[in-house]
Order: C-alpha cells, then sequence, then structure tokens
C-alpha cells in the first residue's frame, strides 16, 4: 500500500514538472516570441526603415529570435527525457514488483 502511495506521488510530480515545463514553453511563445514576430513584421513592412532598421532587424532575427527559440528546444528536451524518466520508474517498478513476487512464490512453494 505505501508503494503504490509513493508511485501515485512521484507520477503525480511528474506530471506537475510536465505541466510546468509545458506553461514556461507557452510564456516564451506568447510573450516572447509572437510579440517579436510582430515587431519583425512591422518594420519589415516599412514602419521603420533605414541603417538603424536594419541593424535592429539583423540584430532580432540573428541573435534574439535563434537565442529564445533554443530556450523553447531545452524546454522540449527536459520534457521529454522527464516522460523517459516516468517511462523507466514504472519499467523499474513492474521489474522490482515481478522479481519480489517470483522469489515469494519460489520461497512458499510446497512440494
Amino acid at each position: 500500500m505505501f508503494k503504490s502511495f509513493l508511485m501515485r506521488l512521484a507520477r503525480k510530480l511528474l506530471e506537475s514538472a510536465l505541466g510546468q515545463l509545458t506553461k514556461q514553453f507557452n510564456v516564451i511563445d506568447d510573450q516572447v516570441l509572437n510579440p517579436l514576430n510582430k515587431i519583425v513584421d512591422i518594420v519589415s513592412g516599412g514602419a521603420w526603415i533605414g541603417e538603424g532598421a536594419n541593424a535592429f532587424m539583423d540584430e532580432i532575427n540573428t541573435l534574439v529570435i535563434p537565442k529564445v527559440t533554443s530556450i523553447g528546444t531545452e524546454i522540449d528536451v527536459t520534457k521529454t527525457l522527464v516522460i523517459k524518466a516516468e517511462d523507466l520508474i514504472v519499467q523499474a517498478d513492474e521489474r522490482v514488483s515481478q522479481l519480489v513476487n517470483s522469489q515469494l512464490v519460489d520461497a512458499f512453494k510446497f512440494y
């Protein structure tokens, strides 16, 4: 019973971690990338022209957006690793249960 409680708790903690990672990914997308892309569209549309605009666009497109995108990628990688960790925990728990059950069966075999 205690073991099943611990497994449920571990799963809830992993679900919570995945939820938080998803929220952070959405924050990056909604509050950083989307506004940056709108600014790029506005400037590209001619709202600002000249050397300053060109330098701004170059910096946004070559530095800022790639860095922000890499943060999102790292969050996705982390989510994938958390899911793999959950799978490993479940597999380990199942294997331990099988071993314990087989040892109990072997220990109490009556001939």
